[in-house]
C-alpha cells in the first residue's frame, strides 16, 4: 500500500508493482514479500480475524503438502527461483490423462486420439512423459501449428499481402519451424531481411509494415512483447519509453526501401525488392530533426554511418544479456 506521501507499507505476502511519475518521467519497481514459513509470520489487515492457514493457502504451512520439485531444464530452474523468492511450494503434479491433453493442445493445438490416450495411460515406462514431449515436438502437427502461430503473430494475411507474397512468407516461416531454427536466428533473419519478396519470404514483414514507425512498433511487439506506440506523440504514460527513444528506435528502419509495388491487389504477383540505402533519416516532428538511431535503452549509433542500422538492432535484440 502506498499513501499520499509515497510511503509504502506491507499488508501481506505476494508480489506487487509500484509505478511512480514525476513530470514526464516514469519508474516501475517490483516488490516481493515472501509467503511465511510459519503461521506467526503472517501479515494481516488490521482487524482481520481470518486464520493464517486459510488466509494463505499457497504457503509452505498449507495443509496440502507438495512433492519435491526437481527441475529438468532451464525454464524449470527459472520457475523454481521465483517460487523460492516468494516462499511458495509448487502445486502437485497432474495425472497422466491431464498431462497428455495439455501437452497435445500446447504443442499441436489438437486433442489426442482415443487410441493414443489408451496407449499412453497403459504405458508403465517412467520416462513416458519425456518421450511424449519428444514425439510431439518431432511431429508434423507441431510444425503446422506453430507455423500458424507465428504467421498470426506476424500478421501474415491476404488483407495486407498479395496471394503470392502470403504464400512466400508463410512458406518461409514453415521452413524455419520445420528446420528447428533457434528463435533468435528466426528473429534476426526477419529483422535483417532484404531482397526479392517471393524468393526471400521474410522480406514481406516489411511489406506489411511499410513505414519506419510501423516497422519499429511491430518489431517491439512481435519479438519483445512491448507496446511503444503511445510514445509516438508524447512520452509513454505507463512505461518508461520517451518520445525521443521512440524516434531513435524508428530511425533504425529509416533507410529500408522497397522497389516495385507488386501489381494489382487481387491479381498482382506481389513481387517487391527490399533494399537498404546508405543514407536517409526519419524526422522527429516535435524537434524538427532526426534522433540518432538507437535500440531502446542503448547508446546511439553514428548517424552518418552507411552501415545497415538494423544489424545493431538484431545484435541487441538477440543478445543473451537483453532482458
Amino acid at each position: 500500500k502506498a499513501d499520499s506521501s509515497g510511503e509504502i507499507s506491507v499488508l501481506g505476502p505476494g508480489r506487487g508493482a509500484v509505478v511512480a511519475w514525476f513530470a514526464s518521467r516514469i519508474a516501475v519497481v517490483s516488490i516481493d514479500v515472501p509467503y511465511p514459513s510459519k503461521p506467526t509470520d503472517v501479515a494481516r489487515t488490521p482487524g482481520s480475524s481470518v486464520s493464517p492457514a486459510t488466509s494463505h493457502p499457497n504457503s509452505y504451512f498449507a495443509s496440502v503438502e507438495s512433492k519435491e520439485f526437481l527441475p529438468e531444464n532451464f525454464a524449470d530452474e527459472i520457475v523454481q527461483d521465483e517460487w523460492q523468492a516468494l516462499g511458495l511450494a509448487p502445486s502437485p503434479g497432474c495425472d497422466d490423462a491431464t498431462f497428455l491433453r495439455r501437452a497435445h493442445l500446447d504443442t499441436t493445438g489438437i486433442l489426442p486420439s482415443a487410441d493414443h490416450v489408451l496407449q499412453f495411460l497403459q504405458d508403465d515406462d517412467p520416462q513416458r512423459r519425456s518421450k511424449l514431449i519428444d514425439h510431439l515436438l518431432a511431429s508434423q502437427e507441431y510444425v503446422d501449428y506453430w507455423s500458424y502461430q507465428w504467421s498470426d503473430l506476424l500478421l501474415v494475411n491476404g488483407n495486407l499481402l498479395r496471394p503470392q507474397a502470403v504464400e512466400a512468407f508463410y512458406r518461409w516461416i514453415h521452413s524455419q519451424v520445420q528446420q528447428n531454427t533457434p528463435w533468435d536466428q528466426f528473429a534476426r533473419s526477419i529483422v535483417l531481411a532484404k531482397g526479392d519478396s517471393i524468393q526471400q519470404g521474410a522480406t514481406n514483414f516489411y511489406a506489411i509494415h511499410q513505414t519506419p514507425e510501423a516497422q519499429s512498433e511491430n518489431t517491439c511487439l512481435a519479438f519483445m512483447g512491448l507496446s511503444i506506440e503511445c510514445a509516438k506523440c508524447h512520452n509513454h504514460p505507463l512505461e518508461r519509453w520517451t518520445n525521443d527513444q521512440y524516434y531513435a528506435m524508428a530511425n533504425l528502419f529509416s533507410r529500408v526501401r522497397a522497389k516495385g509495388w507488386g501489381g494489382d491487389p487481387r491479381n498482382g504477383d506481389g513481387v517487391r525488392t527490399l533494399v537498404v540505402l546508405e543514407s536517409g533519416d526519419l524526422i522527429q516532428p516535435s524537434r524538427g530533426k532526426p534522433q540518432p538511431p538507437a535500440p531502446l535503452d542503448q547508446a546511439p549509433l553514428d548517424i552518418d554511418s552507411t552501415q545497415d542500422r538494423r544489424k545493431a538492432l538484431a545484435d541487441w535484440l538477440t543478445g543473451q544479456d537483453n532482458p
